[in-house]
């Protein structure tokens, strides 16, 4: 009966025991009617009406990382990070292989001062794990496997 016991409680500490997720920097495009600004650099859909203007972008912010003004277009860069890439085996404990791969960075295009293009480099990652889950109904352990 021990044996059983311990048995059931080393399966229940295994719940998600084998697995796996992938990690890239994919890049995002923005609509720019509806882009709102977040942290410095990063970049979100928001459900409300936006019209940025390059002096509004600039208070919110601050210095871009880099800038390039051709004429009546000026291009703003701000980085938001390190871009990770690669994947994490799982197999009872996560194991990162995982390497920097550059900077995230959003990128602003204005025309005659009014923003026209929005896009950035998000992490982002995919994945799933199997293994033996708690059953919410009966307590039961049940084999099953879930996306992440």
């Amino acid at each position: 009966m021990a044996r059983r016991v311990m048995m059931l409680t080393v399966l229940a500490l295994l719940q998600g025991c084998v697995g796996g997720w992938v990690i890239s920097n994919p890049e995002t495009d923005y609509a720019v009617d509806s882009v709102a600004l977040r942290g410095k650099g990063y970049l979100a859909s928001s459900m409300e009406a936006s019209n940025w203007h390059l002096d509004e972008v600039l208070r919110v912010w601050g210095a871009p990382d880099r800038r390039r003004d051709e004429g009546r277009r000026t291009v703003l860069y701000y980085r938001s990070g390190l871009a990770w890439s690669g994947v994490v085996p799982w197999v009872l404990i996560p194991i990162p292989l995982v390497v920097p791969v550059g900077t995230n960075q959003a990128v602003l295009v204005f025309e005659d001062e009014r923003l026209v293009s929005a896009s950035a480099e998000d992490r982002d990652g995919a994945g799933g794990l199997c293994g033996l889950f708690m059953n919410d109904s009966d307590s039961s352990l049940t084999p099953m496997c879930v996306s992440l």
